[in-house]
């Protein structure tokens, strides 16, 4: 009963802020208000962001930061273990045998898997019951999902990894991107993050003029340099993911996005179909949009925490039934690249 009580409803705004919070490690939280502060109060001093663990390094390229391979350590409750290839997954050749057919899943914190143990991922969680009996139904001796998830990861980012060639190695059949309501606003994390690593001169020929045009600097705060990149935002987005699009297609892989929301959060309908937006035009060959995806009761059931809305294990396998519902029933998606030639 106490617990119930204590599960206070924050609106729009605060709930924005706490999100914020986590991956930017807010400490004014006098800027809250009480309702805010209370739950955001709860978190234990210990509970960390990834990037402030031994798990993430910085990097000299467009990343910015990637996975340490080799880690393994609890964290926030959980076994997490960095692959030998800097993946939070399984250890795979990157041969791919005859018959496989393999994807990578692209994503942030919670594709990741934030919370939760190393089988217990969407994307584990899926390979597994792909390869309990729908893999020979459709051909393939066994199926393989590579899990490149990573904290706070941008489109900007997951872009990055495929024009560093991280992606081509693997030899994908699928390329499986996720987007988060939050893509607008982590423009502005990264371009502030990436100009006190690198020149602006390094960004991307056709994103540079977008970003000198916003005044965006280093030192400048989240909440200014939000509303300076706010009229480029849609712009950028739209070119990163046909871009993104463009690149899994060169590589004779089939490009899919998938909006997957974190749980417990009130998203603003507008802004998420201005998000959405700017994927409709970019030649996936899917699109997957599973904001309902925890319908059937409170979405809090499928938070980590009271001030984590990182989904905990029912939410990931809440999130693996829908996305291979949505496969199955998009058969043609699931093609291998030798089974085409």
């Amino acid at each position: 009963v106490f617990a119930s009580a204590r599960n206070l409803q924050l609106n729009k705004r605060d709930q924005d802020q706490l999100q914020r919070g986590y991956y930017e490690q807010i400490v004014g939280v006098n800027r809250f208000n009480n309702e805010l502060w209370k739950v955001y109060s709860l978190r234990p001093t210990d509970w960390v962001r990834l990037d402030s663990t031994g798990a993430v390094r910085l990097t000299d390229d467009d990343r910015l930061e990637e996975l340490v391979p080799g880690f393994s350590e609890k964290f926030h409750g959980a076994q997490l273990t960095i692959s030998s290839d800097g993946l939070r997954d399984r250890e795979y050749s990157q041969a791919k045998d005859d018959g496989v057919f393999r994807a990578v899943i692209m994503g942030q914190s919670y594709v990741l898997g934030e919370g939760v143990n190393d089988r217990q991922t969407f994307e584990n969680l899926l390979e597994d019951r792909l390869n309990a009996g729908d893999a020979a139904s459709l051909g393939h001796s066994r199926v393989e999902l590579l899990n490149f998830g990573a904290p706070a990861y941008s489109a900007m980012q997951q872009r990055a990894d495929l024009v560093l060639g991280r992606v081509s190695r693997w030899n994908p059949d699928m390329v499986f991107v996720v987007g988060h309501f939050r893509e607008f606003a982590q423009l502005d994390d990264y371009f502030t993050s990436y100009l006190r690593q690198r020149d602006a001169s390094l960004l991307p020929d056709e994103i540079r003029p977008w970003v000198d045009s916003s005044g965006v600097t280093a030192t400048m705060t989240a909440v200014e340099a939000e509303r300076r990149l706010k009229p480029y935002a849609a712009r950028i987005l739209s070119f990163v993911y046909r871009d993104m699009a463009a690149r899994i297609r060169a590589l004779g892989a089939t490009p899919v996005f998938a909006y997957i929301p974190t749980p417990d959060v009130r998203v603003d309908p507008v802004l998420l179909e201005a998000f959405l937006a700017t994927t409709h035009e970019a030649g996936f060959e899917a699109t997957f949009d599973l904001r309902n995806v925890y319908d059937g009761g409170p979405e809090s059931r499928f938070n980590l925490t009271e001030w984590d809305h990182h989904p905990n294990v029912a939410g990931h396998v809440r999130i693996a039934e829908r996305v291979r519902e949505l496969l199955l029933a998009n058969p043609t998606l699931l093609r291998r690249q030798d089974a085409v030639r």
